[in-house]
């Protein structure tokens, strides 16, 4: 049983954003069984260089974070998706590690696409994201939250396209008027 005053304490409570937070830590003594999954699935994915002798070497090239695999140079934009959106992945079933680490850089990428300026988007780039996004939706991706960033990019680029059509006419009309 635990008390409302250490629930709800500032600094070792349970209560994050009024929502309640318990980590918990596991410590394996032993590990009984294992799963039915190739031992391809279970490996790390590896980047192969050549050196300069032209003889190949292999580095770790991934991390694990929430059972994802990513470069570590995606690891903290992955950690804070996970913190804003910890329940982003609750329906998510996959269990091959390949289409997991291809769902989380379909979603990285769709982020990133979603930073970018709308003077440096098509419509047609939008248009695929949006296939991008419903992919991650029929994957179990509880993405909502990039649904509605979407809406507000299409709607900035859309009021740019409106803009820029509007300037073209006002070009046209100046130019008929500077004829005269």
């Amino acid at each position: 049983m635990i008390s409302l005053t250490k629930l709800n304490a500032k600094k070792g409570g349970f209560l994050v954003n009024n929502k309640v937070k318990i980590v918990v830590e596991v410590d394996v003594l032993q590990v009984v069984g294992g799963l039915d999954v190739s031992q391809e699935v279970t490996q790390p994915l590896k980047r192969i260089r050549l050196n300069d002798d032209g003889a190949a070497s292999t580095h770790l090239q991934t991390i694990d974070v929430n059972g994802f695999l990513v470069l570590p140079s995606q690891v903290e934009s992955v950690k804070r998706i996970f913190e804003s959106h910890p329940e982003m992945t609750l329906t998510f079933r996959a269990n091959n590690q390949q289409l997991r680490t291809s769902c989380i850089n379909v979603l990285l990428n769709l982020i990133e696409t979603m930073c970018m300026s709308p003077q440096n988007l098509s419509i047609a780039d939008l248009g695929q994201t949006e296939q991008a996004l419903t992919y991650l939706k029929n994957s179990g991706f509880k993405v909502d939250w990039l649904e509605r960033k979407l809406e507000e990019v299409t709607e900035k680029k859309i009021q740019e396209h409106i803009g820029k059509s509007r300037m073209q006419g006002l070009e046209e009309d100046l130019k008929v008027f500077k004829k005269k």
